[in-house]
């Protein structure tokens, strides 16, 4: 009776990172660590798994789809308080800032790691990604803001990047809409998430949504507010909504005052100059610009060029604990790939935990659509595996003289490994090495060892060498070099 095999199916939305995809990201992220670690910033590490109070706030309505997680026995009985695995890395953060009060102020951490989100898999959008986050906790001073920016633009430098731009607002000014254009207060919220698809829908579709009566169009039933569609906070963009035609029944005179508070263009200095002109009277509006205009003199005074940023009005970002400051960067050549780095300032959501309210500010990577981005750049460039030498067999009984070649490689920081494969001819260790595009083959018989000599053979000049056994790591490494 023949067994049943299981298939080798990974889940949908998830996804395998093979040895040559996985060597570009571990440099991409080993570069993103020394810019943040240059700014500053600490290590943390948090659990995959959070209770879900804690990702929820305790908020019924909230809408962001999470993985619960089971405990060990399989049961949740009574009384337990249900897990669920994390979705973000902000989160996490502020329960850590309640839990752990001995930690200074400011606090500056990074974080990278998995996130989770049960939402409808899509070309490009994951239910498991990873985000690369650095925050900085305890201060109000637009000084942290500003250092965000710089350190978003450095970040991209690192990378070999150098067209792109970090384009920011504030939510003040997006909170004083309802003064100033004249609509419910309350509505804020919906509203903003119409403008933060503005970039997707276009003027004209953000106007018909905010201008149709509150009604599905096909069920005739009241609308019930939707899930935001970019509710992210790490260039990895929410499942857009279910495709349905729904608004919010503002008049024309509101929608026109929001149109034109939208389109308001120009110089970083020119959009805060018109928009002054529109929040006069309008304390909140006041106080966001006044917040921009620091982040502005910040970074002309530390020389980030003027051309990698700009304030840009209609930048909202989905997610409702954003109180200041928000942030996107999108690449220059790939505009329609969204941002990949992206954040802003969340001064309540510690608050959550705890009676006193701590500010803080921050921006996430979206690793797995950053690593797209430059594969697409063509700024990677990836190998079948990291080996540097094959050190080959040609005689198995020489196999403690191979091994003692192999060790001193190591030993002086080659990447080294010994052929172990099961087809043994010497063709057929060519081929390898070939194939998994190692640089230098080491090539020692019979004879090599009765001359105290080995052969090594660059790969890529494909040249090859007889010297003394004493020289081989001289030669390896002077090759690599």
């Amino acid at each position: 009776m023949s067994e049943t095999k299981v298939q080798p199916d990974s889940p949908g939305g998830f996804r395998d990172y093979l040895p040559r995809q996985m060597q570009v990201r571990q440099k991409m992220l080993a570069k993103i660590r020394e810019v943040f670690e240059r700014f500053g910033f600490d290590p943390l590490e948090t659990p995959a798994t959070e209770y879900f109070d804690v990702l929820t706030g305790g908020d019924p309505d909230f809408d962001m789809v999470l993985y619960k997680t089971r405990r060990s026995n399989g049961r949740v009985t009574s009384g337990q308080r249900e897990t669920a695995l994390r979705f973000d890395l902000t989160v996490p953060l502020a329960r850590v800032i309640a839990a752990h009060q001995e930690l200074p102020r400011p606090f500056k951490r990074y974080q990278c790691g998995s996130v989770w989100r049960g939402e409808k898999p899509q070309v490009g959008r994951y239910r498991e990604f990873m985000q690369f986050d650095a925050d900085t906790v305890g201060t109000f001073s637009m000084v942290a803001d500003a250092e965000i920016v710089w350190l978003m633009c450095e970040t991209m430098r690192s990378l070999g990047v150098d067209r792109f731009r970090v384009r920011f607002n504030n939510r003040k000014l997006s909170n004083g809409l309802p003064a100033y254009a004249g609509f419910p207060e309350e509505s804020i919220g919906d509203v903003l998430r119409v403008l933060d698809k503005l970039d997707k829908i276009g003027i004209d579709e953000v106007v018909k949504q905010l201008t149709a009566p509150l009604r599905t169009e096909s069920t005739g039933e009241e609308m019930k507010t939707q899930p935001a569609e970019d509710e992210s906070d790490d260039g990895e963009d929410a499942a857009p909504a279910e495709a349905v035609e729904y608004g919010f029944g503002l008049s024309p005179q509101v929608t026109a005052r929001i149109k034109e508070f939208l389109e308001i263009t120009g110089t970083t200095d020119e959009i805060l100059a018109q928009a002054d002109v529109m929040a006069n009277g309008i304390p909140i509006m006041e106080e966001g610009l006044t917040e921009l205009r620091e982040i502005v003199a910040y970074l002309r005074a530390v020389g980030v060029p003027d051309g990698f940023w700009g304030v840009d009005l209609t930048v909202t970002r989905g997610l409702a604990y954003y109180t200041g400051p928000v942030f996107e960067m999108v690449l220059t050549d790939l505009p329609n790939i969204g941002s990949v780095f992206s954040g802003g300032r969340y001064d309540n959501l510690v608050s959550r935990f705890m009676p006193d309210s701590i500010p803080a500010t921050g921006a996430s990577i979206g690793v797995d659509r950053l690593f797209a981005a430059l594969e697409q750049l063509g700024t990677v460039v990836s190998t079948p595996t990291l080996v540097q030498a094959l050190v080959t067999v040609m005689d198995p009984t020489l196999m403690n003289a191979y091994l003692s070649m192999v060790r001193d490689l190591r030993e002086a920081g080659v990447r080294t490994a010994i052929y172990f494969g099961q087809e043994m001819a010497f063709k057929a260790q060519m081929a390898f090495a070939t194939s998994q595009e190692i640089p230098v083959v080491v090539i020692c018989g019979t004879r090599e060892m009765v001359d105290g000599t080995v052969q090594v053979r660059d790969m890529r000049a494909r040249t090859q060498t007889a010297v003394p056994r004493a020289s081989l790591v001289e030669r390896v490494r002077s090759l690599l070099s």
